[in-house]
Order: structure tokens, then sequence, then C-alpha cells
């Protein structure tokens, strides 16, 4: 299927069989302004707010999880980010993190000429967010994420 004839309804029918048909749980939405770009409903804010709700209802609905992955907003200064951003960074943040029932971050920086990416649990409805932190050593020519190097304990 082409990108141009995916929606929510397609989404929704997607969910429904993968449950159905190969039980399902886990599934991820790659990239949530994408979506909201082929609703009808115009304004932009506004459709990103209608998206998180219809999906945390499609969640509910077939008693899956679904990541919903979202990008930052802005860059901080012309290099980039050079720390983790906060989840007030999201696109259209206020409606996400609203709706979500967890927000994580990843953020992939250098620390002693190594890559290593960074994971942040910035919300979570379920429960506490005691490890808050977590490093990981990334492999960038692969994408893979190799082991926690440093736990939430030992960040600053």
């Amino acid at each position: 299927m082409g990108q141009d004839k995916f929606n929510l309804d397609v989404f929704r029918e997607i969910i429904e069989k993968g449950k159905k048909i190969y039980n399902i749980n886990v599934f991820v939405l790659d990239h949530l302004h994408f979506l909201a770009r082929k609703s009808s409903i115009g304004n932009t804010t506004e459709e990103i707010g209608y998206m998180m709700r219809e999906i945390v209802a499609i969640a509910r609905k077939y008693n899956v999880t679904i990541f919903v992955i979202s990008h930052i907003r802005k860059k901080q200064g012309q290099g980039g980010w050079k720390e983790m951003p906060n989840m007030n960074e999201l696109r259209d943040s206020g409606l996400i993190k609203g709706d979500a029932h967890m927000v994580i971050m990843l953020f992939k920086t250098i620390e002693e000429n190594k890559p290593i990416m960074q994971l942040s649990v910035q919300k979570n409805r379920e429960g506490n967010i005691t490890a808050k932190h977590l490093l990981f050593d990334f492999d960038v020519e692969t994408g893979k994420i190799k082991q926690n190097i440093k736990g939430a304990d030992e960040l600053p």
C-alpha cells in the first residue's frame, strides 16, 4: 500500500486483522504527524489531538500496545541538540503528553568519542518513573543497541 492511501481507518483495520489473525499485541505508528496530514480536519493541532484520542481508543478496544513515534519540534541551536530534550519539545506536545499513557524519549549523543543512546521515561501513567534515564552503547552502523552501560542511579 502506498503512503498516500494510509490513514487512521487503514491503521485501525491493520490492527484489527493483526490481532485477529496473528494475535499481534504490539503495533508501531511511525510517524504521528504523517498520519495527521492525511486527515480531513484541517488544523494540524486539532488533527493531532483527534489522532491521539482515536489511537488510545483503538488500543483499548483491541487490547493492544501502540507505540506512536513523534518528532521534536525544533533544534537547540545551530548544531542540534546537545542534551536530551524533554517531552515539551515534542511537536504538539500538549496534545501528545496529555493523551499518552507513557512518553519515552530516545536521544543519541557522543560520550568519549563513542555513540551513546539515552532512553528517558518522561511520563508513565501506569506507575512510577524511577528508572528515568538509561544509557546504552549504540552501534551507529547497524542501528543496534548493544548493552546498558549506566543505570538511572549512576546519572547526574
